[in-house]
């Protein structure tokens, strides 16, 4: 039942991520290619990352074909539904929201298998982040777009909260309510930033 929780979470939040790659390809009026590139690396950049970090190769979707077909599925479906659209308002907002969803989904599995490969819980924290972060990082420098991790938005630190609550209930022996709090702490925290606009004190010159 967990393996398969966790399996499904990834597939989940790797068509939430190639969405968001796609949403950003869309702003930018860009042709099919461009959507499944964005929506692959936006995918599969952070649990990349990650995989080199901690020696686990070849990389999760090199072993896998399926993660490389939910990208590219994914991304003809975006490609030819927004282009039947005349236009589409409200970008910032769609993408900001499947971000934050993407977020939560990456963090909780960045998280899991860190601590599944017998990393300590420090390193598996800061790798569940990195897993959530890094893929929407590649996909806005390569588009072009501001990063969100380089504003003083409530981002990595809702990842970081979520990762830390996940691993310590995730080693007290309660993976499935791990999963749902890890997710629901780290969403719920993006979501609320996202709401009422809260900021991270910042350095000002």
């Amino acid at each position: 039942m967990f393996p398969d929780a966790i399996i499904y979470l990834d597939y989940f939040g790797t068509v939430v991520f190639a969405i968001t790659g796609c949403l950003v390809a869309a702003k930018r009026q860009s042709d099919i290619l461009a959507f499944i590139l964005l929506g692959l690396v936006t995918a599969v950049g952070g649990g990349t990352v990650r995989d080199l970090l901690i020696g686990r190769t070849p990389v999760f979707w090199v072993m896998s074909e399926i993660y490389i077909l939910i990208c590219v599925m994914t991304a003809f479906m975006m490609f030819v539904g927004l282009h039947h659209i005349k236009r589409i308002k409200h970008y910032n907002f769609y993408l900001v929201w499947a971000d934050a969803i993407g977020l939560a989904t990456f963090t909780v599995i960045g998280t899991h298998i860190a601590l599944s490969n017998e990393i300590a819980f420090v390193p598996s924290v800061l790798l569940g982040v990195s897993t959530a972060c890094f893929g929407g990082v590649i996909r806005d420098i390569i588009a072009g777009e501001e990063t969100l991790i380089f504003r003083n938005d409530i981002y990595m630190t809702a990842c970081l909260l979520g990762a830390f609550i996940y691993g310590v209930i995730y080693m007290l022996g309660m993976p499935l309510i791990a999963i749902v709090v890890g997710f629901s702490v780290t969403l719920i925290t993006r979501g609320i930033a996202i709401v009422y606009q809260l900021k991270l004190p910042y350095h000002k010159h």
